[in-house]
């Protein structure tokens, strides 16, 4: 009896070649799809940062009457290092945090962490950004006192160590920008 020779199909090789080329496309796109997740969560987290600071300066610099606050009370967020930020009404025209004054309370996602924070050139332990009428530029006081520099930095840290940063100019400008 004579045996037929196949010459269609794929050879043990070549099924093994082809399952490589697979797993290698797979792991580089799942890799991409992970690194590109942390960046979009990075950016978020940031960008939530920057619209608390906004919401100060527009209630800060508009006429909302909270409880029994009075229209002229500024508003500001307060950092105080850890992984919380406070949104708090400036009742007593202090330009800084006091107990009391907490409108909301904000945390970071687990995972995150606030950076060095600059006051100008130099890093600071406590930062108070407010807005208050009918100024429209930013005050930022600091544990030291008031200061007048022109930027404050406050940087956003991943686990995995990439960094945005949230800018707030004195002229009132708010951005966030990649490190």
């Amino acid at each position: 009896m004579k045996l037929k020779k196949y010459t269609s199909g794929f050879t043990l090789v070549e099924m093994v070649i082809s399952i490589s080329i697979i797993l290698i496309i797979t792991a580089v796109i799942m890799l991409s799809q992970r690194n590109f997740s942390e960046t979009v969560e990075l950016i978020n987290v940031s960008q939530r940062v920057a619209t608390v600071i906004r919401e100060a300066q527009v209630k800060g610099l508009a006429v909302e009457i909270l409880d029994d606050d009075y229209p002229l009370a500024g508003r500001g967020v307060y950092f105080d290092g850890s992984v919380n930020y406070i949104y708090f009404s400036d009742t007593n025209e202090n330009y800084k945090y006091d107990v009391g004054e907490e409108i909301s309370s904000h945390f970071l996602r687990p995972g995150f962490t606030f950076g060095e924070v600059l006051c100008g050139s130099s890093s600071c332990d406590e930062l108070n950004v407010v807005y208050r009428r009918p100024e429209t530029q930013a005050y930022f006081y600091d544990e030291t006192g008031l200061f007048y520099d022109d930027t404050v930095s406050i940087p956003v840290v991943s686990d995995q160590g990439r960094v945005q940063t949230v800018k707030v100019l004195r002229t009132g400008q708010i951005t966030v920008i990649e490190e």
